[in-house]
């Protein structure tokens, strides 16, 4: 695998689907061979099923969970999330059309936040959800009234949890701080 990978762009695995159907587990040796590689590893788990297929994929190395809205926030769980520094991509559309979800009242965001277990907020499948990650983060602008500091501190965890090098992330920091009040204006005027 290593010859194969060599000179690529390959920096991570994504294991997506139905994880009621095929949990992370099936996959532990896909896993542990990405790791011997050090590639980045994104697991969704905690859309159909709860914090137990959510701890298994944190087992398997996950560094970020998709989705994770079912998630128990018990103080156990929150601390093993916090202790591994696992951020959880929340695809609010995406859990509405999935039935994981009723509303977007009931994306868990203000409670992650609260919590300090970092979230970003993601389009999932843009063919499938017809959305996009804009479209996303205006619903949740819109759903909890998030301040232009808010979104400020989504986007820089998206950035920070980033597969990518630490150069990439400070022009992308820059990026934003030269953009964030153009961009937070148009995500208010779309509602």
């Amino acid at each position: 695998m290593a010859n194969y990978l060599k000179g690529t762009r390959v920096v991570a695995v994504d294991l997506a689907g139905a994880e009621a159907l095929h949990p992370s587990s099936y996959y532990k040796k896909i896993f542990k061979l990405a790791q011997k590689y050090q590639l980045k590893i994104t697991i969704h788990a905690g859309e159909a099923t709860g914090s137990d297929e959510i701890m298994m994929a944190m087992k398997n190395g996950a560094m970020r969970i998709g989705h994770g809205v079912h998630l128990s926030l018990d103080k156990k769980s929150i601390k093993k999330v916090k202790k591994q520094n696992v951020c959880f991509e929340f695809c609010p559309t995406s859990n509405l059309q999935t039935k994981s979800l009723q509303s977007y009242q009931d994306v868990p965001l203000r409670q992650f936040i609260k919590n300090g277990i970092p979230v970003t907020i993601n389009s999932d499948n843009m063919t499938v959800s017809h959305t996009t990650a804009i479209e996303e983060m205006a619903h949740m602008v819109e759903t909890f009234d998030l301040s232009k500091e808010e979104v400020k501190n989504l986007l820089l965890t998206s950035i920070r949890y980033a597969f990518t090098d630490e150069k990439t992330k400070e022009k992308l920091v820059k990026q934003l701080e030269g953009k964030i009040d153009k961009y937070y204006s148009e995500l208010k005027k779309s509602n």
